[in-house]
């Protein structure tokens, strides 16, 4: 069994050592943050995924095409979703992962593995109608479009970006989260209306 040793009164070191003492101190406090610093750049993980051949903005009802790259030098699994900008912050907007539609009708959800340097094909049908939906798929997209339109009164623009869950392995949790830039949907003109997109 391991004993802890009681510590005796504390000393202060002589006065002909005191300043080297202070000195060698304060050098050690000085040095410190750098170490850490070094030492948390080392174990920051490194972005594997990039997500590629998005435009800048999209029509209410636009199908999205991308390519989800894979940078690193060893394989990955991903599952990739949708997010919208609302009041102030990012939240999911989809209920389901883009690349398994049919995770829309299920809790299980299926990760991709996409191999070194190569990419994984996704594309994101915001208008789809699910079968569990009584809408027509014409009332869901004037929905949506009803959505961006009121989006654009109010002097700006639906907000959308894309969120990879990258895992090492198999279905393990994600151990990184990787996001697009931002892209925009505009509603397209309505002759009806009068509306037409922001410039």
């Amino acid at each position: 069994m391991h004993r802890l040793r009681r510590a005796g009164p504390c000393r202060m070191p002589a006065k002909s050592n005191a300043f080297h003492w202070v000195a060698s101190l304060a050098a050690a406090l000085a040095l410190t943050p750098s170490l850490w610093l070094a030492r948390a750049q080392q174990t920051a993980p490194q972005v594997t995924i990039e997500v590629q051949g998005l435009k800048a903005s999209y029509s209410s009802c636009s199908l999205v095409k991308m390519s989800v790259y894979n940078l690193s030098r060893r394989s990955v699994y991903v599952d990739v979703y949708v997010e919208r900008f609302i009041s102030g912050s990012w939240a999911d907007d989809e209920i389901y992962a883009i690349n398994d539609a049919h995770s829309l009708y299920s809790k299980a959800v299926r990760i991709d593995l996409i191999k070194a340097k190569t990419s994984l094909q996704v594309s994101y049908d915001r208008c789809l109608k699910p079968t569990f939906v009584t809408q027509t798929e014409q009332e869901i997209k004037s929905t949506i479009g009803d959505l961006d339109r009121k989006a654009e009164k109010s002097g700006t623009r639906t907000q959308q970006r894309i969120r990879v869950d990258v895992h090492e392995r198999g279905r393990a949790r994600a151990s990184q989260k990787v996001w697009s830039d931002p892209f925009e949907r505009f509603a397209t003109e309505d002759a009806s209306s009068g509306i037409a997109p922001l410039n």
